[in-house]
């Protein structure tokens, strides 16, 4: 946390304590919600709760979604059912399922009563995919026009859309029965004459990946051609929902962290019971293996030491 972030967070402390929450509410309404997310890290279970019930329901949701699912789901658990519903209308389906998948499935039926009936069908629906699939991460607000539009009847469509839309850089196009046949960009629509048919400017056999896909594959895909988008389809061809490149983001920093405790000899639920404090199932399973290289290391000093009088000759 930068400087200025440190004084936001001693300043929300006070204005809390001092219950000056008019001028709070002012002072959070200014930060970008990833750092607004940092602010309500840093701040007790209370004060977190307390800070989130100031905002309104957009401005909460965006900086919720910015924690961790398991911190989400402990927040939006605590808070009124009222500011509850609030908040989770407003979010993308995708970061709801997550949050959802961290909640026991009593809490989780109890919240989900509450939304909005499209909202909630949208949750329920990414909730039976796989965590680790594309369907886990894909979200299903996105933008998408039959072949036979005009692009002046596109852009029609995407001006009402697209406020709900997780992205309106790319447009997909379908046809009667939904299956996803073109892509364009949203550049290739505003130039095009208005008259112009989607299906004569739309680029065919756009990229995509199967919604059972690991997600590990689907960040390959979007790194491999650039995207900042990857429609998502099923067995029959039609589009399901997108993935986009901040969830693809976070899948390698997930891959990379599990990357990391692998080469370690750790597992990333070894690594967490290690700081609750049952470490020593773990020394012990390694330890052979840390002293085995231990031995190694020791070798090679022996024989860099031997042969150090040639290398210098030779240097």
């Amino acid at each position: 946390m930068n400087q200025e972030l440190i004084g936001t967070l001693d300043q929300t402390i006070v204005l809390l304590q001092q219950h000056r929450l008019d001028e709070l509410r002012e002072l959070l309404s200014e930060l970008h919600p990833a750092d607004l997310a940092e602010v309500l890290q840093e701040l007790e279970e209370d004060d977190r709760t307390a800070v989130v019930q100031l905002l309104a329901g957009p401005t909460a949701a965006e900086a919720i979604s910015e924690l961790e699912p398991e911190d989400q789901a402990e927040l939006v658990a605590a808070l009124p059912p009222a500011q509850a519903k609030a908040i989770l209308d407003e979010m993308s389906a995708d970061d709801a399922a997550d949050l959802f998948a961290e909640l026991d499935p009593e809490k989780a039926g109890a919240l989900l009563d509450l939304m909005a009936q499209e909202e909630a069908t949208d949750v329920r629906e990414l909730l039976g995919f796989r965590e680790d699939s594309a369907g886990g991460i894909m979200t299903t607000e996105f933008v998408a026009v039959q072949a036979h539009r005009t692009a002046a009847e596109a852009i029609e469509q995407l001006r009402r859309e697209a406020p709900s839309a997780e992205t309106a850089y790319y447009v997909y196009v379908i046809d009667a029965q939904e299956r996803l046949v073109g892509v364009l960009s949203l550049r290739e629509l505003i130039v095009a004459p208005p008259e112009t048919e989607v299906r004569a400017i739309m680029r065919t056999n756009p990229v995509s990946v199967h919604i059972n896909e690991d997600q590990e594959e689907v960040a390959r895909v979007v790194q491999k051609y650039n995207l900042l988008a990857v429609p998502v389809v099923d067995d029959q061809g039609i589009l399901r929902g997108i993935v986009t490149v901040d969830d693809v983001i976070d899948v390698l920093e997930e891959e990379a962290t599990e990357d990391i405790y692998r080469a370690g000899g750790v597992s990333e639920a070894e690594y967490e019971t290690d700081l609750e404090g049952a470490i020593w199932p773990s020394v012990r399973a390694r330890l052979p293996w840390l002293l085995g290289l231990l031995f190694l290391s020791l070798l090679s000093g022996k024989v860099i030491e031997t042969f150090t009088p040639l290398i210098n000759q030779v240097s």
